[in-house]
């Protein structure tokens, strides 16, 4: 399997259409992203029935509350909807992606179709065997309705068919074909494995499609495996997907936000990736602060992230890309979104196609970022100094410090060299002499790339 041949950062514009994200394209280099990942581009179920969008001329429902998921809700395997546009735009996207050597990741939803089989494609429908019809998933401890059952309703794929695992390598190729890089594949564990130890229901659908995807260029590619708790080869089989793609650090997630909430950034607390490294290298996560699904969830819902403020998310991108391992993730929130209330998850104050948040282009973002190009290849030391501050120490060239605390001053030994470094977001001077650092956070984030002399 092919990797980024750089220390990279992912922006998820979750919601921006083609068109939104290829006019901004030059805005996400200069924040230092080199990859996004754009929503579901299949044809997928549309809400047509909303009196406000109906008022506005629309034809169809743009608003984010209770409809973003449609795009999860696919009718077919073909580029293209009305949420996100064309596949004419599609390419032109990919091309002005290309020019800015900007990597395309494109959503793929591979286990299910919508609910409503009259929306199908008969490419689809009339496939011999093309659904499973084994009932609802109502027990996420058990494997065969995991993979085998309808998730949420949702007419789910056959996928041990390989006139279905055909019909999706060949979206995948076109995809492909039209520009884009790699692919990150929704409710991966909903999809069986090779071997199956409930029962005899295993295909060879990952490794088939996977290395197909890849034969016809696919650079990259991972599954959203949620993990279960601190046991992740228990129901979710975290391991055993690893062996074929990539996937998602979702326990790192929920203890990053945790440790921001709880202010306990102690180094002993933020080390661990929630995941044997004798089973599986750190660098084959994605990492992230929050991801859509943790954000849109209610706020009463397990792992939710939609409490935490512009502060508190820049504080663990910070975490995040500011360490070695993984492929950091930042989700492109909507404008004006996230709160202690419910509906400030979506105020409307931006819609479905719009570009999101701005918060993606924050000096602090930015400065992390850049830390990680410059400090590619480097390895990692993570220190504390208190319960409220980390220090991330890459070779002895840079650092980012996290301060939750009250009070400014750094003063700790570090493996950095002798000499006065810049940090990039305040301009302000540390000075490291005989492997000790001071200094002063003037506003939680700290970035030292910069070394004078």
């Amino acid at each position: 399997m092919r990797k980024f041949d750089v220390e990279v950062t992912i922006l998820h514009v979750w919601c921006w259409s083609f068109n939104t994200i290829a006019e901004n394209m030059e805005e996400i280099v200069n924040a230092g992203f080199d990859a996004i990942q754009v929503s579901p581009v299949q044809g997928c179920e549309i809400k047509r029935d909303c009196q406000r969008c109906k008022a506005e001329g629309r034809q169809h429902c743009v608003c984010f509350k209770d409809n973003w998921y449609f795009q999860y809700r696919p009718i077919n395997f073909k580029i293209g909807n009305e949420y996100l546009g064309t596949r004419d735009e599609f390419i032109k996207m990919c091309e002005i992606a290309d020019k800015f050597n900007v990597k395309v990741i494109v959503d793929v939803v591979a286990n299910h179709v919508t609910s409503n089989m009259n929306l199908v494609s008969d490419d689809v429908k009339n496939l011999p065997n093309a659904f499973h019809d084994r009932g609802g998933l109502y027990d996420y401890n058990n494997r065969y309705q995991l993979t085998q059952g309808n998730l949420f309703a949702l007419w789910d794929l056959c996928t041990e068919n390989h006139a279905v695992q055909d019909l999706i390598s060949g979206f995948l190729k076109d995809c492909l074909n039209c520009g884009a890089w790699g692919f990150r594949y929704d409710s991966a564990k909903h999809i069986e494995l090779p071997k199956e130890v409930d029962g005899e229901f295993g295909s060879d659908f990952w490794p088939n499609v996977v290395s197909k995807a890849e034969k016809d260029g696919a650079r990259y590619q991972y599954g959203e495996v949620l993990q279960d708790g601190y046991n992740h080869e228990a129901v979710s089989r975290f391991y055993e997907y690893a062996r074929y793609m990539d996937v998602t650090a979702t326990a790192y997630g929920v203890k990053i936000r945790q440790a921001i909430r709880d202010r306990n950034l102690d180094s002993n607390n933020i080390i661990s990736y929630e995941c044997d490294e004798n089973a599986l290298n750190p660098d084959r996560l994605v990492t992230w602060v929050e991801s859509h699904d943790n954000y849109a969830n209610g706020l009463n819902e397990w792992g939710s992230s939609a409490w935490m403020t512009d502060d508190d998310i820049k504080v663990g991108w910070a975490i995040v890309a500011g360490r070695a391992a993984g492929t950091p993730l930042f989700l492109s929130r909507p404008v004006g979104g996230g709160g202690t209330e419910d509906d400030n998850r979506f105020p409307e104050k931006a819609k479905i196609g719009d570009k999101g948040s701005d918060l993606f282009k924050a000096p602090e973002v930015v400065a992390i970022n850049r830390f990680r190009k410059a400090m590619r290849g480097e390895g990692e030391y993570l220190r504390s100094q208190g319960k409220e501050i980390l220090m991330i120490e890459r070779g002895n060239k840079g650092m980012v410090i996290v301060n939750l605390s009250n009070n400014k001053k750094i003063d700790s030994v570090t493996n950095l060299c002798d000499g006065t470094y810049i940090d990039d977001i305040s301009g302000k001077e540390f000075y490291v002499q005989g492997g000790k650092l001071q200094g002063e956070v003037e506003n939680k984030i700290a970035v030292l790339s910069h070394k004078e002399g």
